[in-house]
């Protein structure tokens, strides 16, 4: 009797290392706790936003506390499960309110990133061009930490997505709507040309 032998296809062989990189990959943790500027800051990673060549995109968020305003402590209700009694820096009494701030965390694992020098320079450039802009239509860049499996780079969160999900949502814009998007991407394009960073 014969035996085939069957040649595994590029696609297969393809689908398959990449399913071993995936099964490699560190797990990325829930809660991620980071000290930025000497503060101890906690972020709870939610749903993923989006995924790039090596990089994943998640919603973020971090609960804070923040002093009420004194001219606002009248209208507070005292049942509020939001606001707390807490001390300030002289030791008094002050009313605070728990917060929430909302934030893209984009998180690349070091292991897709470690074994190509290419790859290692991009993140770099990446993270040193985008914190060097400031501008009210590019998205903020708020900061970077590492841990001993990730870098982590925190956003602004645009809270309406990207231009592609607008249109999927909608099919078709106005006209009014097209100036308006097209002065935007102008105005930020201009300054991007201005800082000398070309956008591709």
């Amino acid at each position: 009797s014969s035996t085939v032998t069957k040649k595994a296809s590029p696609r297969s062989d393809n689908a398959a290392s990449i399913e071993q990189q995936k099964a490699n990959e560190p797990e990325i943790p829930t809660t991620i706790v980071c000290n930025l500027a000497n503060v101890y800051r906690k972020f709870t990673r939610g749903k993923m936003l989006g995924k790039g060549g090596f990089a994943k995109c998640y919603l973020a968020t971090e609960s804070f506390l923040d002093k009420v305003d004194p001219r606002q402590q009248a209208k507070q209700r005292p049942d509020d499960k939001k606001i707390y009694v807490a001390k300030d820096s002289k030791g008094k009494d002050v009313l605070v309110e728990r917060k929430t701030r909302y934030y893209a965390l984009k998180i690349v694992s070091k292991q897709s990133v470690s074994k190509s020098k290419a790859r290692t320079k991009q993140l770099q450039t990446e993270i040193r061009v985008h914190r060097a802009l400031s501008h009210k239509h590019i998205v903020r860049f708020e900061s970077c930490f590492t841990d001993d499996s990730n870098t982590y780079i925190l956003l602004e969160l645009c809270h309406n997505h990207s231009m592609s999900d607008l249109l999927r949502r909608r099919k078709y814009l106005t006209e009014f709507e097209v100036k308006y998007y097209v002065l935007q991407l102008a105005d930020a394009l201009s300054y991007l040309y201005e800082s000398k960073v070309i956008h591709r």
